[in-house]
């Protein structure tokens, strides 16, 4: 799939699976709705990005923008993946 350049700064896109962790596509260039597939679920979303060449992290928690994410939330805040596992910042 050929991604066409839209702007200077591209933002990292997320997958989160059924069965856990998280696919991270950081892509070189701006993704638009125009240019992505349209996908019907979050499956089909992950298999999209793994295409895409996302990297897959089993943990998370692994992923500097997952903790970014987290850290960025309210403390009282949860954050649950499809799967439903809570997605608690590292106290590492």
């Amino acid at each position: 799939m050929d991604l066409k350049p839209t702007a200077q700064v591209a933002a990292t896109i997320f997958g989160w699976p059924a069965a856990g962790g998280v696919w991270v596509l950081r892509p070189t260039t701006v993704p638009t709705r125009d240019n992505l597939p349209v996908t019907t679920d979050m499956e089909e979303h992950c298999a999209i990005l793994e295409s895409l060449g996302a990297i897959f992290y089993q943990n998370p928690n692994e992923c500097e923008e997952v903790r970014q994410m987290m850290e960025s939330l309210p403390r009282n805040h949860e954050l649950r993946t499809s799967a439903g596992n809570n997605l608690a910042p590292s106290s590492g």
